[in-house]
């Protein structure tokens, strides 16, 4: 990606490359054949018909309809909650984890809002349909170890999350936080109403304010050490920003614990990078880059590569925190 200074939005950037997209009628398609579907003013509540899909699957969904007995309820077996019901839908699609042996089993399930199934009332569809008409609800399965990604359904697409996965950062009563596909790939979303002009701004004087080693310092490329333990971060001309890291202010924890429930991630102090704040003066940027690690760079000493026991990033989360006149844009080439 390539950056310059920006307007104030955000935009999450999921790295998730773990993705296999089954072929099959689109979600799209399958939401507009639904949506004109009316149904009774008096629904059959002893049975939930939804649409189940493999983790970040935007087609290749298959119909399921279940009653209350066939939910089946946590056995005690199983460390996430709603496993069984995740383990007994792995029978009914094919779930994807990158290089696992055939079959691979779901643990967790997760509804087109981010909801995490645990109960049966949870499939009950919704009501976001045209002129308040119901909607099956969208079933996502993940495999064990991975995380839920959410799922591209088409540009300019707005999906409402949960107020049970995140609070509008307005407060009570304030529109819920919104997704907006803006990228296939990338995997790329607009987060609507996260957080407010209010905090953008506290952020930015709380930044300003900061001295010495914690205060605004050249940008660098490069983490870790090498063999002989020399710092690998370096000044680099394709990067010309100034940054400082804020994980400590208590407006920065606010933003970190909401980019966590925004990706559904289950919020783990080792999983923090840490805020990084950017500032770009005119004429300032970042070229082209990748935000994971590669694999292959061994150099560091650490292990970037998940399915061998170690970690690298999953999403990368952009707060554009102040308007500008002129340029501010990310290139997701």
């Amino acid at each position: 990606m390539m950056r310059r200074s920006g307007v104030k939005s955000l935009l999450v950037f999921f790295a998730h490359r773990q993705l296999f997209v089954a072929a099959g009628l689109s979600v799209a398609k399958i939401l507009e054949t639904f949506s004109v579907v009316k149904q009774p003013d008096v629904p059959d509540i002893s049975r939930f018909t939804f649409l189940l899909f493999d983790n970040g699957a935007s087609s290749g969904g298959v119909n399921v309809t279940l009653t209350p007995l066939e939910f089946r309820p946590d056995d005690g077996e199983h460390d996430d909650p709603g496993s069984a019901f995740a383990i007994d839908m792995s029978r009914r699609i094919s779930v994807s984890k990158y290089k696992a042996p055939k079959p691979v089993i779901a643990t967790k399930a997760f509804r087109e809002d981010g909801e995490q199934i645990t109960s049966f009332e949870q499939l009950r569809p919704s009501t976001d349909g045209v002129d308040g008409n119901t909607l099956p609800r969208r079933v996502y399965l993940v495999a064990d170890g991975l995380e839920f990604v959410w799922p591209f359904i088409s540009v300019g697409y707005n999906q409402t999350i949960s107020l049970k996965v995140v609070q509008p950062a307005a407060g009570e009563g304030a529109p819920a936080v919104v997704l907006e596909s803006m990228s296939m790939r990338p995997r790329v979303f607009r987060v609507h109403g996260l957080f407010t002009a209010e905090e953008a701004d506290a952020l930015v004087q709380h930044t300003l304010a900061l001295k010495g080693a914690r205060g605004l310092q050249a940008s660098t490329v490069g983490s870790g050490q090498d063999k002989d333990g020399n710092d690998l971060a370096h000044v680099d001309p394709g990067r010309t920003s100034h940054n400082a890291w804020d994980a400590d202010s208590p407006i920065a924890r606010e933003m970190i614990d909401r980019s966590f429930k925004v990706t559904t991630v289950e919020k783990d102090h080792r999983k923090i990078d840490g805020l990084q704040i950017v500032r770009y003066m005119d004429g300032q940027g970042y070229n082209t880059h990748p935000d994971f690690f590669s694999p292959g760079d061994e150099s560091s000493g650490f292990n970037f590569l998940p399915y061998t026991g170690g970690s690298n990033r999953f999403a990368t989360l952009f707060m554009y925190l102040n308007d500008v006149v002129e340029g501010g844009y990310t290139v997701f080439p």
